[in-house]
């Protein structure tokens, strides 16, 4: 008996499921820090379907960076001009629910107090790293010029208006239990 099934969508391709956007992931050298990561080729989707070559996208809940990832891509592939900006608040990933990301980020980004926002400013550098590699390993007549793609970011922070987030949040959480 079958338990589970695929909901209907009018976008009925298996590369837009969560479990490509995992394997996706992985082909960056993570290892499950995400639960149901969006998958790139979706995002890329829906920016061709909506933004124009040179537009601003923003992902106010930047999660793993795919927006991010699927601009650059989308960039490398068409020539566009293309910038993101990706918001993330500076969440504390918890030790206990989410060992996997808590240890990467803990040791091998070396980062002491690990926040998602680590992760996501790890997959924009490894996604922009992944660009250039797959370009370079293209034939000569197959390579695109990526001279003018902008493949880099910024990280602007905004620490005092966050400065009792954590407090309040886990205020909250006891409030709610």
């Amino acid at each position: 008996r079958k338990t589970t099934f695929k909901p209907k969508s009018i976008w009925d391709d298996n590369s837009f499921l969560t479990e490509t956007g995992t394997i996706g992931l992985k082909k960056l050298g993570f290892n499950d820090e995400f639960d149901f990561p969006k998958p790139v080729e979706l995002i890329k989707r829906c920016i061709n379907l909506t933004v124009k070559n040179n537009d601003n996208i923003l992902d106010f809940f930047a999660g793993s960076g795919t927006t991010g990832d699927a601009v650059m891509q989308l960039n490398a592939e068409d020539g566009g001009n293309r910038k993101f900006i990706l918001a993330q608040l500076p969440e504390l990933i918890d030790p206990k629910s989410n060992k996997t990301a808590y240890d990467f980020v803990k040791n091998e980004l070396k980062v002491e107090t690990p926040t998602i926002f680590d992760i996501t400013k790890e997959r924009l550098i490894r996604a922009s790293k992944k660009i250039q590699e797959d370009n370079l390993a293209l034939s000569e007549a197959e390579r695109k010029d990526l001279s003018n793609q902008d493949l880099g970011f910024k990280v602007f922070e905004t620490m005092p208006i966050w400065e009792d987030y954590n407090f309040e949040a886990e205020e909250l959480s006891t409030q709610t239990s």
